[in-house]
């Protein structure tokens, strides 16, 4: 693949990364609603959609992760940046700032994703603590077996 090429499909991969980042961001926030409600047969539909969203999304990191490298380049933020660094002005321009946006928007996905974990760990702890009498501070020791002894 010619290094024009490499380029034409970095461009189109971050693009296309904004939009599917912007749809996990509202999975995400979906989630939230859901795991607030407890909707479980909701949460079961939105997680295949998610799975299928993240799949595409790892092949795209993937796929940059080989372009770039084939333009000599460090495959890593740094190389983005050592890369847009070399381009024509205007091409500098367009890139820069979608960059910069999908940037953004992984770390907010990644911050949601938190959020509902530590929502979900909540969760948990206070259905064992109903049915089980345990503390809520502290997880179920494992016995020298691995099994948690409930």
């Amino acid at each position: 693949m010619s290094p024009k090429e490499c380029l034409q499909q970095i461009v189109s991969g971050v693009q296309i990364d904004l939009a599917d980042y912007q749809q996990l961001k509202r999975l995400l926030n979906e989630q939230h609603s859901l795991l607030r409600r407890r909707d479980v047969r909701a949460l079961t539909e939105l997680l295949s959609r998610q799975q299928s969203l993240l799949s595409r999304l790892r092949d795209s990191a993937g796929q940059r992760t080989q372009l770039l490298s084939q333009l000599g380049l460090d495959a890593s933020d740094h190389g983005m940046r050592d890369l847009m660094n070399r381009l024509p002005t205007p091409l500098t321009t367009r890139l820069t700032p979608q960059w910069k946006q999908l940037q953004q928007l992984v770390t907010q996905c990644q911050q949601q994703n938190d959020i509902n974990g530590r929502l979900l760990v909540t969760q948990y702890e206070v259905i064992r603590r109903m049915l089980y009498g345990e503390p809520s501070s502290d997880y179920a020791p494992v016995t020298p077996g691995g099994n948690v002894p409930y």
